[in-house]
């Protein structure tokens, strides 16, 4: 189910599948050119997926990152100059 999850996310998001950067770093898409975009199949944020989006954003040199659950309370987060999107399919 979170493969579907994933996937189902790719197409609402019109993502494109990212091959990495290295070190094993891989946001599951890029949308808008160069925005990291992460599926996550789970019931709430946890710490560790924002500071993962992050990471992905300052790699990628993004100012955002997106992550995206089922069911969530959609909001944006400010690490720095990186504004990490929480949203929610609900």
């Amino acid at each position: 189910t979170p493969f579907l999850f994933e996937e189902y996310v790719g197409k609402v998001y019109s993502g494109r599948r990212w091959g990495g950067v290295g070190g094993g770093l891989k946001p599951d898409f890029v949308i808008r050119g160069n925005v990291p975009l992460d599926a996550k199949y789970k019931v709430k944020v946890q710490p560790c997926d924002v500071y993962q989006a992050f990471t992905y954003a300052a790699v990628l040199r993004s100012g955002e990152s997106v992550l995206v659950y089922p069911k969530v309370e959609r909001k944006t987060l400010r690490i720095g100059d990186v504004r990490v999107r929480v949203e929610s399919l609900r």
